[in-house]
Order: structure tokens, then C-alpha cells, then sequence
């Protein structure tokens, strides 16, 4: 499946998805918590870790939207968004599977797992000369 002609619709829309996801997760933290950990937390460090992970989906998301405008000028930015959403998805998986995640975790797992393979096969269509 050549994916040219959607390669700058699939990181436009996970540019604004993580955009929109992590604005969300940094304004509403506690609610944030509860809905993804079952928990709220009053922990400095659990604070620092969640703002700076979301800080970094942030990025990722303004990578994307930067990925959208040129593909074939940002192949770093795609394996590196390749691997940094399958990482994601992995470590969310783990969570669940650990009990210290709720549910909702899937969709994050299903969202950051299917555009991490997307973005894996528009690397790896790029680099074999699939895509023109």
C-alpha cells in the first residue's frame, strides 16, 4: 500500500491530536490521573514526571505538524516519532498489564501503537523508494 497520498493527512491529524492531548494533560493533571491511573497525586515527582511527558508529546506533536508540511525533507523526525510512539504504546501496555493503569489506557495504547506502524511504513516506504 503506497501511502503518498496520505503521508501529510496521517501527521497532520497526529499533530493535532497530540497537540490537543497534551494541552489537555498539562491544564487538567489531577483529572488526568484519575481517568488514565485511578488515582489523583499529590507527589512532587509523580508532578514532574507527568508535566514533562506530556510537555514532550507537546514537541512531538509540533514535530509532526513540521513532518506534514515536507515528509520527504523530515525522515529523521519520522522514525524518531516512529519510535517514540511505539515506546509510548509499550509502556502503557505494561501499566495495564501491571494493574496500575485503568482501560483507558488502551485507546492511548491503540492511538500511539497504530501511528507508530503508520509512521514505520511511510519511513520504510521513503527510504526504499516506494514514495515519490
Amino acid at each position: 500500500m503506497n501511502l503518498t497520498p496520505h503521508t501529510k493527512t496521517i501527521f497532520t491529524v497526529a499533530a493535532v491530536l497530540n497537540i490537543v492531548g497534551s494541552l489537555s494533560a498539562l491544564a487538567a493533571m489531577p483529572l488526568h490521573l484519575q481517568l488514565f491511573y485511578g488515582h489523583g497525586s499529590e507527589d512532587v515527582l509523580v508532578k514532574f514526571y507527568h508535566y514533562n511527558f506530556w510537555f514532550v508529546v507537546l514537541v512531538m506533536g509540533i514535530g509532526y505538524a513540521i513532518v506534514a508540511r515536507n515528509p520527504s525533507q523530515n525522515q529523521g523526525l519520522i522514525l524518531i516519532g516512529s519510535i517514540g510512539k511505539l515506546a509510548a504504546a509499550v509502556s502503557w501496555l505494561i501499566m495495564y498489564a501491571l494493574g496500575e493503569a485503568t482501560p483507558l489506557v488502551l485507546a492511548g495504547v491503540a492511538y500511539d501503537g497504530s501511528f507508530g506502524i503508520l509512521f514505520l511504513l511511510v519511513f520504510w516506504q521513503m527510504r526504499s523508494g516506494s514514495m515519490v
